[in-house]
């Protein structure tokens, strides 16, 4: 195997560089052992059933809480095609949080006050 310097186009003949040393990782970075996925076949959607195997292990991890933003983004890490809202819908629904989040802007008690 051998390699020509840039602009140096020749499919014959010895190259400019031979019997180079590599380090493995270094190959493996540029051409991993995997081959990349082939995109030409159609993919079907993960499930909402994928999605919660995906954050039940997390969710363990967590010890028992995990916010709806991280679990959205470990769903979304796994399956980026997911829907983000429908992953913290998800996250919700199997943390059994209930609590409502913040609705706006709160009144200033201190500045009420103050007149």
């Amino acid at each position: 195997m051998c390699a020509w310097r840039l602009g140096q186009i020749r499919t014959d003949g010895d190259g400019d560089f031979e019997n180079v040393r590599v380090e493995r990782d270094a190959v493996l970075r540029e051409f991993p052992q995997e081959p990349p996925p082939d995109l030409s076949l159609p993919r079907t959607p993960p499930t909402d059933d994928e999605a919660r195997e995906v954050i039940r292990p997390a969710l363990n991890d967590a010890g028992g809480f995990l916010s709806q933003e991280k679990g959205a983004e470990i769903v979304r890490r796994t399956f980026p095609d997911f829907p983000k809202k429908r992953a913290m819908q998800l996250v919700k629904e199997l943390t059994g949080n209930e609590k409502p989040g913040p609705k706006g802007p709160r009144n200033n008690r201190a500045a009420n006050r103050a007149r």
